[in-house]
């Protein structure tokens, strides 16, 4: 071939070139991607991470993209054409997360909640001969039961020591606080192995005060100076004080307690709200509850029925009648927060959104998500901040997310046995029971 002729061809060539690639090169710019599957030209979108550690290393479909600031601790990958991606954040010294996530043209995918937990937690001895220990409502009083059945509180003051214990349990099942943290009602067993109920004032120290309304109660509220109490279609209220019974309602087959003066009740299969101080009384439902035997409870101004084996039924005030919630083969465990609840069920874990939520579940309040089954039971639950809980299962500690797209990333948090936990948010640390003994981790991050 002629050099004129090879310069020629050479020259169309890079014309050719020019004009090919100069407009892919615009178009990428410009965010536009050629989606050879669909064979079309596609808008591309992003993803934008946000992880609790400085510093980690953000990888897209293996490649490494980079690493998240140390101030702001976010990431924004762009430009990336609409399919799904996987994601890895990784630091040295905690457990990776991993999900994979879509991205739709001209939007933004957010994983903005990721928190890295360390791979190696410490926990250490902070109390021993511990058999248990019980929490306030509010967690701001712990009041532990040693091995001798002796009452100490968190500040070591004896509120019933073992030889007065003795004298009246054969074994102490549960301790449960009053409003204001100081009164507390003691349940346990006699020792002809019936349960027994007792209350102490712990601001004054005295013997305990057998609370023999409680004997042959179906179900008690506690409040400040007082305790609520149904009995035989009798909802009654018992005032520490003045030591005297007034019938608060009859004819009520169920009842809760939002506050000192309003009371919820089922009567005549109807849902009723009644104030105390007004008398005003109020029908809830229309359709009858149609349930032969059940109880009635309040968490966080949800209403709902339990049919004491199985099933639980949500109040629906819009719909102004209860349906089917959830199905349990043991109890329910539940922690809440103010936009949303967690509720273990037995082996089973779900999200009762309070609000409407654009991320991560693009869901609307009254929602309930699913989150996980284990084949383990779920003993205990309560949350680590908005966006990760901590349960026990087998014994083990173990910490989850909610962002259920995708696998839901979980990872254990001891070696240890733990019988029974709880986390103190203000100090950013978790107690644990194992082995007869009350361990406390090391300080999590923010």
């Amino acid at each position: 071939m002629e050099k004129s002729s090879i310069k020629k061809t050479a020259f169309f060539v890079l014309v050719l070139a020019f004009f090919t690639v100069v407009p892919i090169l615009i178009l990428n710019v410009q965010g536009y991607r050629f989606d050879f599957k669909k064979m079309k030209l596609v808008e591309t979108g992003g993803l934008s991470i946000k992880a609790s550690a400085p510093e980690a290393n953000v990888f897209v479909n293996g490649q490494y993209k980079n690493r998240t600031s140390s101030f702001t601790r976010d990431l924004l990958v762009q430009n990336l054409a609409p399919e799904e991606y996987e994601i890895r954040v990784e630091k040295s010294g905690y457990h990776a997360w991993g999900k994979t996530l879509g991205v739709e043209e001209k939007k933004v995918t957010k994983a903005e909640n990721i928190y890295l937990f360390p791979e190696k937690i410490s926990f250490n001895v902070y109390k021993e001969n511990i058999a248990n220990f019980f929490l306030s409502k509010d967690k701001k009083v712990v009041l532990y039961l040693t091995d001798d059945n002796q009452i100490i509180s968190s500040k070591n003051a004896v509120v019933l020591d073992s030889t007065e214990a003795k004298k009246y349990f054969s074994e102490i099942q549960e301790i449960k606080f009053f409003a204001d943290n100081e009164k507390i009602l003691i349940r346990g067993l006699n020792y002809q192995n019936k349960t027994v109920y007792y209350y102490i004032d712990a601001s004054k120290p005295s013997s305990p005060a057998y609370l023999k309304v409680l004997e042959d109660a179906e179900d008690y509220a506690m409040e400040e100076q007082s305790i609520v109490y149904k009995s035989k279609n009798q909802i009654l209220r018992y005032d520490f004080t003045s030591k005297t019974t007034e019938v608060l309602k009859t004819g009520a087959s169920a009842f809760a307690m939002k506050d000192y003066y309003n009371i919820y009740a089922i009567e005549d299969k109807i849902l009723t709200k009644t104030n105390l101080l007004s008398k005003n009384k109020e029908a809830l439902s229309e359709k009858p509850l149609e349930l032969d035997n059940y109880k009635l409870l309040m968490i966080s101004d949800k209403i709902l029925v339990f049919d004491g084996s199985s099933s639980f039924y949500l109040f629906k005030e819009n719909k102004k009648e209860f349906e089917p919630f959830l199905k349990t083969t043991n109890g329910i465990n539940y922690a809440t927060l103010p936009d949303k609840i967690i509720f273990g069920n037995g082996y089973e874990l779900w999200l009762l959104l309070l609000k409407d939520f654009e991320t991560p579940f693009f869901q609307k309040n009254g929602v309930l998500v699913f989150l996980s089954r284990f084949s383990s039971k779920i003993d205990d639950v309560a949350w680590f901040n908005n966006d990760y809980f901590l349960y026990t299962s087998n014994n083990n500690l173990l910490v989850s997310e909610i962002d259920n797209r995708d696998s839901i990333n979980a990872f254990s948090l001891s070696d240890m046995p733990i019988k029974k936990f709880w986390f103190d948010e203000r100090e950013k640390t978790i107690y644990a029971l194992s082995d007869n003994k009350i361990y406390v981790s090391d300080k999590f991050n923010p």
